[in-house]
């Protein structure tokens, strides 16, 4: 599993930013070794959309990474299309992918996985931020829902095996004089993981979002006394110290 979250931060005239965090650590499930370098956020470089994932790695992974450069290289949605379009173009990859990925040899080792989708529409005072979680299981097939937005800065979801480790240490940044703010919790989920209560949860903390204007962006974070953009294979510009 995981550590997956995504919170909003808002100022004075609403939304400003939309994120989503993950840890970095891969686990094979057949075997349970694990690989702290494995990219689980994914940021179109072209366009306002960013995904993230948990659960089985295998198609997530694959599927998302195929999706961000069709996007990027402009081929995958039409210039008429508004964000709901744009999100039913994204559901329906992601089912032929999996029709097509059931069919092979690691069909078979096919476990549940939540991927999310994070978009902006509109630019500057005039953009809309949306954010969808995507779903599927054996037993319940596919289920798309959307999380609104929030009213103040704040966690709108946490998933993963270590999401009970990330509410309590959020609980605890909530009640500190930084409440209600974006940097309370991204702290918390620093924390949640520095402390390693989750087995499945490791590596550095993988940070993608989106502002009011142009397209996604990944954050580079400083932690642990190591440089890391994505999964520390390109240097980073910016930095967040944690």
């Amino acid at each position: 599993m995981t550590t997956l979250a995504s919170w909003a931060a808002l100022d004075s005239r609403g939304v400003a930013s939309l994120y989503l965090v993950s840890d970095s650590r891969f686990t094979n499930s057949v075997t349970g070794r694990a690989d702290d370098a494995g990219q689980k956020i994914h940021v179109c470089l072209h366009e306002p959309h960013v995904f993230g994932f948990c659960g089985w790695v295998y198609f997530p992974a694959a599927a998302i990474g195929s999706l961000v450069k069709d996007i990027d290289r402009g081929v995958f949605f039409s210039p008429k299309d508004n964000l709901d379009a744009r999100q039913e173009r994204i559901v329906d990859f992601l089912r032929a992918r999996l029709h097509d990925t059931l069919h092979t040899a690691y069909g078979k080792y096919a476990s549940a996985f939540n991927i999310l989708h994070a978009a902006r529409e509109g630019v500057g005072l005039k953009s809309v931020f949306r954010l969808w979680i995507i779903r599927w299981s054996s037993a319940r097939n596919w289920q798309v829902s959307e999380i609104q937005m929030p009213e103040y800065s704040k966690l709108l979801y946490e998933d993963g095996s270590g999401a009970t480790a990330l509410l309590i240490e959020n609980a605890n940044w909530q009640r500190s004089d930084v409440s209600k703010t974006s940097r309370a919790v991204f702290s918390s989920f620093c924390d949640a993981l520095a402390v390693g209560k989750d087995p499945y949860s490791g590596g550095a903390p993988q940070l993608g979002g989106l502002f009011r204007k142009s397209e996604g962006k990944y954050f580079g974070v400083i932690y642990r006394n190591n440089r890391y953009l994505k999964v520390n294979s390109l240097p980073a510009r910016r930095y967040l110290t944690v």
